[in-house]
Parts: C-alpha cells; sequence; structure tokens
C-alpha cells in the first residue's frame, strides 16, 4: 500500500525529529522542507504513531485560509479554528465557572444603563456620609455577581455561540478575550485528562501550509503569529492559548529570498526569523529516501487490461530494464525539480501509452514507441515534471551547467542518436548506417530483439576525417545532454509530449 512507502520515506527522519521535539527548551520550531517534500504527510505520519499519541495532543492551523483577511480578523479566525479543532477532538466541556472579573465586561457591555446609573449613585454629595458611597457600590456588585450567576453556561454552548457570533460578523473585542480564555481552558483541561498512566500530555500546535501562501501575505501572517508569541512577558505563558509546542512549517529558504527581495539582501534575515525557532530550526529531507523508493514506485505501474502477463513483463523489462530512467530522475530529485508529492502521484500509475505508435514523418511507417523504449522513458520523465515546459527548463539548465551526470552510457546516447536524427534512417530494415549530427559524422549500429523487433543494444563510431578506419567511440558530457535535449523537442514537435 502507499501508506508503506511513505513509512520508508520518513524513517530516516523520525528519530531526529522525535529528538528535536523532546528538546524542553525547543518551545517554537520551525520545520523546514522543500516544496512537495512530504513535511505534512510525515508529520501527519509522526503524530499518529502510538507513542506520539500518548505523548501529544495536536492542534492544526491552515493560514492559507487568512490570507483575504485583515491582521484583527486573523486573530478571530485562529480562534474559530482552534474551536473547530476541539470539536472535531470529541472534547466534553464541563460547566465554566466564570470568575467576578471575567463577568464583568459582559455586564457592561449588555447593561450600561445599569451602571451608568450605579456609577452616579455612588459620586459622593456634599455632606453626604461616606456609608453612601459604599451602599451604591455594594448595590453595582451585587447586579454584577447576579449577572454572573444567570450567565454560567455549558462549554460548548457558549463556543457554540462565539461561532455563530463570527459567522455573522459580530462581536466584539471583550467576547473575544473571554472565548481566548475559554479556549485556552479547555486544551489545557483536556491535556490534564492525560494517558493512561497518569501523565499529562503537551499540547501541540501546527501552522502549517505556509508554502501556499502568496508572498504578500506570508509576512503579515507570520507577524500575527509572531504577536501571539509576545504574549509571554504579559501573561507568563509561551503563547496566546498555551500550547507547549507550536511548530511553523515551511521552507524557510523560500521564506529567506522573499524577505531578501522585499527588504533587500542586507537586511537581517535571521534577526527576523528567530523568534519562530526556541534552537536551531529543523531542516527536513526526504530526497535520498525519495530515491530509494523510486524503483518499488515504478514497479506498481498498471498497464492495458487487455495484455497478458507476459506481454506486461515485457513492457517492465523494455522501459526499466536498463538504470537511465531511474538515475535521470534521481538527478532531478535531487536537484529538488521532482519531489515526493510529484512521485506518490506515479503510484500505481495506469500508462497505456506503451501500446501508443508515432509517426516521425510522411515519409516514415508508424513505429511502436516500445520500438525504442526511450520514447516512453521520456513520456514518464514528462509525466513527472508535470508538463513538457517544465521538462524542457530542468534539462536546458543541465545542458547550459554542464550537470554532472555519470548514469549514461553509449548505449543511451546511441538511442539518443537514432531518435533525433529520425529523417536520416526512418527505422529501416538496415541496421548498420551513417548520420551527421552537427557536423559530425557518426556510424550507428543497432540490434534488435528477435522476437519483437524492438531495439535493444546500439553501438557507436565516430568517422575520421581523415578516411581511416572507423574509430571507437565515447560519448563526453557535453554530448549526452544536447541530445537529450533534441530528442524532447523532437517529440513535442510530433505532439507525443505535450
Amino acid at each position: 500500500m502507499i501508506s508503506n512507502y511513505f513509512k520508508e520515506v520518513f524513517q530516516y527522519s523520525i528519530s531526529d525529529f522525535k529528538s528535536h521535539i523532546e528538546d524542553i527548551d525547543n518551545e517554537r520550531i520551525i520545520f523546514s522542507g522543500r516544496y512537495g517534500s512530504g513535511k505534512t504527510t510525515f508529520l501527519n505520519d509522526y503524530f499518529n504513531q502510538i507513542d506520539a499519541k500518548e505523548e501529544y495532543d495536536v492542534y492544526k492551523l491552515y493560514p492559507v485560509n487568512y490570507s483575504i483577511a485583515s491582521n484583527e480578523d486573523i486573530f478571530s479566525y485562529i480562534k474559530y479554528d482552534l474551536i473547530f479543532e476541539l470539536l472535531k477532538s470529541g472534547v466534553e466541556v464541563q460547566k465554566m465557572d466564570f470568575a467576578f472579573l471575567q463577568a464583568l465586561p459582559w455586564f457592561v457591555l449588555k447593561n450600561p444603563v445599569k451602571v451608568l446609573a450605579g456609577i452616579i449613585k455612588m459620586i459622593p454629595k456634599v455632606g453626604k456620609e461616606i456609608n453612601e458611597y459604599y451602599t451604591g457600590l455594594k448595590e453595582l456588585y451585587d447586579e454584577i455577581e447576579k449577572y454572573r450567576k444567570n450567565e454560567e453556561h455549558e462549554g460548548l454552548e457558549r463556543l457554540a455561540e462565539y461561532l455563530e457570533t463570527l459567522e455573522d460578523k459580530e462581536g466584539g473585542l471583550y467576547e473575544n478575550d473571554l472565548i481566548t480564555k475559554c479556549i485556552s481552558s479547555i486544551i489545557l483541561q483536556k491535556a490534564k485528562l492525560g494517558t493512561e498512566d497518569g501523565r499529562e500530555k503537551k499540547t501541540v500546535l501546527i501552522v502549517d501550509d505556509l508554502d501556499r501562501l502568496d508572498p504578500e501575505h506570508i509576512f503579515r501572517i507570520l507577524n500575527v503569529f509572531a504577536a501571539h508569541f509576545e504574549t509571554a512577558s504579559k501573561t507568563g505563558i509561551n503563547n496566546k492559548f498555551g500550547f507547549d509546542k507550536v511548530v511553523i512549517v515551511c521552507d524557510i529558504n523560500n521564506i529567506r529570498n522573499i524577505f531578501s527581495h522585499r527588504h533587500g539582501s542586507l537586511v537581517d534575515f535571521m534577526g527576523y526569523i528567530d523568534k519562530f525557532y526556541s534552537s536551531d530550526i529543523f531542516h527536513f529531507d526526504s530526497r535520498l529516501a525519495v530515491s530509494e523508493i523510486l524503483q518499488k514506485v515504478f514497479s506498481t505501474f498498471l498497464y492495458s487490461k487487455e495484455l497478458n502477463s507476459y506481454n506486461i513483463q515485457l513492457r517492465r523489462t523494455l522501459v526499466f530494464g536498463n538504470e537511465f530512467l531511474k538515475e535521470i530522475s534521481i538527478l532531478m530529485i535531487n536537484k529538488g525539480w521532482i519531489n515526493l508529492r510529484t512521485i506518490m502521484k506515479m503510484y500505481g500509475k495506469t500508462i497505456l501509452y506503451t501500446e501508443d505508435t508515432i509517426r516521425f514523418s510522411r515519409e516514415a511507417p508508424n513505429v511502436s514507441v516500445l520500438k525504442l523504449s526511450l520514447i516512453v522513458q521520456l513520456r514518464i520523465l514528462r509525466d513527472m515534471f508535470g508538463d513538457f515546459a517544465n521538462m524542457a527548463s530542468c534539462f536546458e539548465k543541465c545542458q547550459n551547467e554542464n550537470t554532472q551526470f555519470e548514469n549514461y552510457d553509449n548505449n543511451i546516447v546511441g538511442f539518443f542518436f537514432i531518435l533525433c536524427n529520425e529523417s536520416q534512417h526512418h527505422f529501416s530494415r538496415k541496421k548498420i548506417f551513417e548520420l551527421t549530427f552537427e557536423g559530425k559524422n557518426y556510424k550507428i549500429d543497432y540490434q534488435e530483439d528477435f522476437n519483437t523487433d524492438y531495439i535493444k543494444q546500439v553501438s557507436i563510431k565516430s568517422s575520421p576525417e581523415n578516411g581511416s578506419e572507423t574509430d571507437i567511440f565515447w560519448a563526453d558530457l557535453s554530448l549526452f545532454w544536447n541530445l537529450l535535449n533534441k530528442s524532447i523537442h523532437a517529440l513535442h514537435n510530433l505532439g507525443y509530449l505535450k
């Protein structure tokens, strides 16, 4: 199942993150990883482990929903989402005993006439005894106390009232303060229910999906959370709702680039960002593990239901029998151009295009794409990149930088020669032919499988200018990237790689 592959990817990071979050001083954590590297899935997987469930109460916020709100409204939406998180967890809220001072703002808000009358009554008149002032104060106190007792509601009813108020765009500052205390109290109460062995759970707030925010909103929303952290000096708790741990999920390199673009490279980014983590940034990198499960994901590919087991195995051998597709994919993963999310989208993919034919020109016959299995490999790569433009851009960068890639051989280079120079041979029955590529002459000799006529081996020789016996050919790296780019553009022009 797909979850098994995720666990393989994450086994390298679990122990590191466990040590990081268990550090008592790590109250604020930045969990950084490339977009699509599996950060959210890792955290879900980690906190769903039996041991972690026993240790932590986890609450999640997705600030992508806050980008259209004003800074003031963001505080309200955070409370709104936390209430829903509490309701989802099935928390049973007991009756809450609101203190006199908590009830005071509500009483003032709902009973301004009584308050004003009480205050006026409390003003001592000239020549009146002080006990008259005391009598007025006592009467006002009794009114507030009476109100307090009448306002003791069930916790869930109070929360429901608040949600309704938010949705109707009503409610004031005092009400929000009371709800904040209510949420904090319930979160603490739930954590104190503890584990089976009586230990109190740690509370964790995960702020996820910052990567999905537009750049102009990222720092505005980060600043709102920074204001939550700054409550420590006033309240003695680490953040507005008293969470033991706050985990902010993002790509720190992306945040840094946006910061530099907005404020200039000379402005101290670390001086801004260090308020969001306690000790050091946790860097999540799944590339090595993703590379290791790649072949397993390829093995889950499905083919036409009309094919028998022999033909299915034949296609697997042709497409995955050499290491080219795996090795070029690993290079793209290491470059950060293909990620875990992309790879897992390929899990169990049905690739009907192994049955396609392709016609390179009017003079050429229709040819099965399996005639040259490289065509199918390039199509799979296109699917992993998402579209041709992205694929072409990445391979062009590799050519321009002459990116190091050792996992190719003359056989793969020969496939590229045949593909991007099809007009010079049209896949004729003649297995040995000469072609010209960028002013140089080459001699191509390819072998076909006896049973299928699919090309399985290619050898290349260069034709020396002095006309002597043909020399053995060794392809260099720049030629490899050149041929690869020529080949994908040739297929794109034919409408095969879109």
